[in-house]
């Protein structure tokens, strides 16, 4: 019982490196991406379903698989477009 408050904080990070949340403009173009708490972003106007693996984004759309960006370390989303910036 004692190590149990250890771990609760180790699945709560883990959760939370899982997802993403909020709307992001990204690149030169200011593209609009919006990323949903339930695993669903708003891309080019169509809605898919995104998923995060080491770090990477990955959008799932019907015609495959395809790498959005990268999440940095300091948790800066940088896109194939240009950097994505958090609106507030």
């Amino acid at each position: 019982m004692k190590y149990l408050f250890l771990l609760f904080p180790a699945l709560l990070l883990t959760a939370c490196g899982n997802s993403l949340e909020g709307k992001y403009t990204c690149g030169a173009m200011q593209l609009p991406v919006e990323f949903k708490s339930n695993g669903k972003v708003i891309y080019w106007l169509s809605e898919m379903d995104y998923k995060i693996e080491d770090k990477t984004v990955k959008l799932v759309a019907p015609q495959g698989t395809i790498i959005f960006g990268k999440i940095s370390d300091d948790g800066t989303l940088n896109s194939v477009a240009g950097a994505c910036r958090k609106e507030k």
